[in-house]
C-alpha cells in the first residue's frame, strides 16, 4: 500500500472538485506535501482550510506525515488539524507516518492523541503496516503506546504473519518478544511458521520455532515442509526436520517432501528424508500416479535416483499411464541410467 497517493499536483488538475475548492485551500495541499513549512504557515494565516480534503479525503495532515515533512506536521497539528481523520481506504495520518517509516511523525501524532489501534477499511492497522514494511522502530513505538500486538484483519493476519512472510528478522523477534501469538492462524490455517517456510526465511523459522512454534500445523492440506520442499528452500527443510517435522506428511494430492526433493535434485535432502523415514514409494496424484523415482530418473538425478534404490523404491511402479522409471529416464535421453533402473 505503499505511495497509494498521486500528487496534489496532478490530483488538482483531474479532478473537480478540487478545482471547485477554493485556491488557498487547493495551496496549502501542495505546500503541505511537499514540505513548505513557510508557505504553509502562510497560508494558514490567509484563511486557508486545513481540514479540507482532496475528494479520496487525504487532507494536508496525511500528505505532510505520508512525506516524512515532520515540522508541517507540527504546525498543522498546531493550529487544529484532525490527528484522526480519515483519509483513503479508511486510513488516518498515523498509518501513512508508520507505512514510511517515520518514527518521529508517529510519535508526535501518537503524542497529539492518534490512536495506535486505528485501522483502515481492510482491517490494517499502523502496526501491522508498520511490520510488513519492516520499521522495527515504528513497531517498537507503537507497542509501547499501546498498540495490539494480535490484532488481526479481517483473512486473520497478524502483524507477525506479515513480518514472518517477508523475513523482517528483527521485527519478528520484537513483537514474539512483546506477546505475538507464534502459533495464531489466519483464517485458512496459515501460521507464520508457515510461511516463513514457504518463502524461506531460515532465521525466522529457527526464531519461531524457538518460542514453540508448532512444526507441523496445517494449512489447507499442506504442512511448513512440505511447502518449503515445494518452493526449494532446502536449508529450511533442514532446519524443519531436525525440529522434528513430519516427513511422512502428504499433500492433497498425494505428494510428500521426497518427492519435491527428488524433483528438485537435492541429493543431501533426499538422504536426510530417508534417514528420517520417507515413504520411499509414496505415489502422487497429480503428475499421473509417480513416485519420487520417477521424478528423479525423469529429472536425469542419478545419485538420487542410486540413493532411492538403495532404500527400497520400487523400479517397477508405473503410473496411470504405465510408465516406469526407466521410461521417463528413457524419454528424457539419460540413457546411462537405464542399467541401474531395468527391473
Amino acid at each position: 500500500m505503499t505511495q497509494r497517493w498521486v500528487t496534489v499536483v496532478a490530483v488538482v488538475a483531474l479532478l473537480p472538485m478540487l478545482m471547485a475548492m477554493r485556491p488557498v485551500d487547493q495551496e496549502l495541499l501542495e505546500a503541505a506535501e511537499v514540505g513548505d513549512r513557510a508557505q504553509v504557515g502562510a497560508l494558514l494565516g490567509k484563511g486557508a482550510d486545513l481540514k479540507q480534503a482532496m475528494t479520496n479525503g487525504v487532507t494536508p495532515l496525511h500528505l505532510a506525515a505520508q512525506n516524512g515533512h515532520r515540522d508541517v506536521v507540527t504546525v498543522l497539528l498546531e493550529k487544529g488539524a484532525l490527528v484522526n481523520v480519515s483519509g483513503p481506504d479508511g486510513v488516518a495520518p498515523v498509518y501513512v507516518a508508520a507505512e514510511g517509516g517515520y518514527q518521529d511523525i508517529v510519535a508526535l501524532l501518537l503524542e497529539n492523541g492518534a490512536a495506535a489501534n486505528a485501522a483502515g477499511s481492510n482491517g490494517i492497522t499502523p502496526l501491522y503496516i508498520a511490520a510488513q514494511n519492516g520499521h522495527r522502530e515504528v513497531v517498537a513505538l507503537l507497542l509501547a503506546k499501546g498498540a495490539a500486538v494480535n490484532a488481526a484483519t479481517p483473512n486473520g493476519a497478524t502483524p507477525l504473519h506479515i513480518a514472518a512472510q517477508l523475513g523482517h528478522r528483527e521485527v519478528v523477534s520484537l513483537l514474539v518478544e512483546k506477546g505475538a501469538a507464534v502459533n495464531q492462524s489466519q483464517n485458512n490455517g496459515a501460521t507464520p511458521l508457515y510461511f516463513a517456510a514457504k518463502n524461506g526465511h531460515r532465521e525466522v523459522v529457527g526464531m519461531l520455532i524457538a518460542k514453540g512454534a508448532i512444526v507441523d500445523a496445517r494449512v489447507d492440506g499442506s504442512t511448513s515442509l512440505l511447502s518449503a520442499a515445494l518452493y526449494k528452500h532446502w536449508e529450511v527443510m533442514a532446519l524443519l526436520l531436525q525440529s522434528g517435522a513430519d516427513v511422512k506428511a502428504v499433500q492433497k494430492q498425494g505428494a510428500t517432501s521426497l518427492h519435491f526433493a527428488a524433483l528438485g535434485g537435492h541429493q543431501e535432502v533426499v538422504k536426510l528424508l530417508l534417514d528420517k523415514g520417507a515413504l520411499v514409494n509414496a505415489v502422487e496424484t497429480l503428475y499421473g500416479g509417480m513416485t519420487p523415482l520417477h521424478f528423479a530418473a525423469g529429472g536425469g538425478h542419478r545419485k538420487i535416483v542410486m540413493l532411492l534404490l538403495k532404500n527400497g523404491a520400487d523400479k517397477k511402479a508405473k503410473t496411470k499411464t504405465g510408465e516406469r522409471a526407466v521410461d521417463l529416464a528413457r524419454q528424457n535421453g539419460f540413457t546411462a541410467m537405464t542399467p541401474l533402473l531395468e527391473p
